[in-house]
């Protein structure tokens, strides 16, 4: 069994976003989503669609390099991007158990990510490294909750 983890970074809003997808179609949705998004960040039309949006990425690129005056490869900001995992040995389970598996798998993600959902900086810590604390303890969180469910090394591979 296959998923697609998507990934992207804003050219101008700090941060990392990711989402998983069980096929390519609802990734592709997603992506064009987010690359509209990149696209409206460098006043460019809004018209990535699923079937286009990493040429319509390439382009949002393009004219933020031109703006920043860089060439293209020195440009390290705002991207839309994926990974193919394959889930080895989930896909032998019987469908009743994989859909389980993964609702309770779910469960305890969206546990963890609300665990820091509603948590504050400290009086001396900023907002933006209360962020950036707070991102790793719940991906850390999350790797956790990923063992403890004994999904297979080769499906995790250090992408959280």
């Amino acid at each position: 069994m296959k998923i697609y983890l998507l990934e992207a970074e804003s050219f101008h809003v700090p941060g990392h976003t990711k989402s998983s997808h069980a096929t390519i179609a609802s990734m592709d949705v997603e992506a064009a989503r987010l690359v509209n998004m990149l696209r409206d960040e460098v006043d460019l039309l809004q018209d990535a669609s699923p079937a286009d949006w990493q040429a319509k990425c390439l382009e949002a690129r393009q004219a933020r390099a031109d703006e920043a005056g860089l060439a293209l490869d020195d440009l390290n900001e705002g991207d839309v991007w994926f990974t193919e995992m394959d889930l080895a040995g989930f896909s032998e389970r019987p469908a009743g158990d994989v859909e389980a598996f993964a609702s309770d798998l779910l469960k305890d993600v969206i546990g963890d990510i609300n665990t820091f959902r509603d948590m504050e900086p400290k009086e001396d810590e900023s907002w933006q490294s209360w962020y950036e604390a707070a991102f790793d303890m719940v991906a850390q969180r999350i790797r956790e909750t990923f063992e403890r469910h004994r999904l297979p090394a080769t499906a995790i591979g250090g992408a959280i």
